[in-house]
């Protein structure tokens, strides 16, 4: 019978043993009837968690910032293009030319757009 061996066939045999399972996932393998279950970490896919995802093929940065992105090990960081800041570039910075009546003079102000 597959998965057994013994002069009974009655001892299961360990498939789990040989550590299957890549991307530190060794000690999460279940042992099945001739077969195991990865259980993946974070970050990981795959029969044998062989396939490192890709956060940011998702495209998670903002403000035209998708071809700056480093994808992490279940995590990805976002390199902003000038002018932007926060996790995924959503914080704008803009200047504006206000008049000041009091002084006849123009000056810029940067705010952070939400």
């Amino acid at each position: 019978m597959a998965g057994y061996e013994g002069v009974n066939c009655d001892v299961d045999i360990d498939e789990c043993a040989s550590s299957p399972c890549m991307a530190n996932s060794t000690t999460n393998c279940t042992d099945l009837v001739d077969a195991f279950q990865c259980h993946c970490e974070p970050g990981y896919n795959g029969t044998v968690c062989e396939i490192d995802i890709d956060e940011c093929a998702s495209s998670p940065c903002m403000a035209n910032s998708t071809t700056n992105c480093t994808d992490l090990v279940d995590a990805f960081q976002c390199h902003c293009e000038p002018g932007y800041n926060g996790t995924v570039c959503e914080i704008g910075e803009t200047s504006d030319c206000i008049y000041c009546l009091e002084n006849y003079r123009t000056m810029d102000v940067t705010f952070a757009s939400t």
